[in-house]
C-alpha cells in the first residue's frame, strides 16, 4: 500500500512524505521540489512515487 501521509511547505521547498508498508513493516520516502514549481515536478514526484519499491526483504 502507497499513501501520502504529509505534505507541507518548509522554506520554499514542497515536501512529500510517502508511507510504503510492505509486509508489516511502514517505509517512508520523502520528495522534496522547489514550492514555485509544483506543477512541473508533481508529474516528476508521481513518477518516481509510483516505480518505488521495497527490495531485499
Amino acid at each position: 500500500m502507497k499513501d501520502f501521509v504529509t505534505v507541507w511547505s518548509d522554506t520554499g521547498n514542497k515536501k512529500n512524505k510517502l508511507k510504503y508498508i510492505v509486509d508489516n513493516i511502514c517505509h517512508t520516502v520523502t520528495v522534496t521540489y522547489p514550492e514555485n514549481k509544483e506543477q512541473e515536478y508533481s508529474a516528476i514526484r508521481d513518477k518516481v512515487i509510483n516505480s518505488f519499491e521495497v527490495v531485499g526483504q
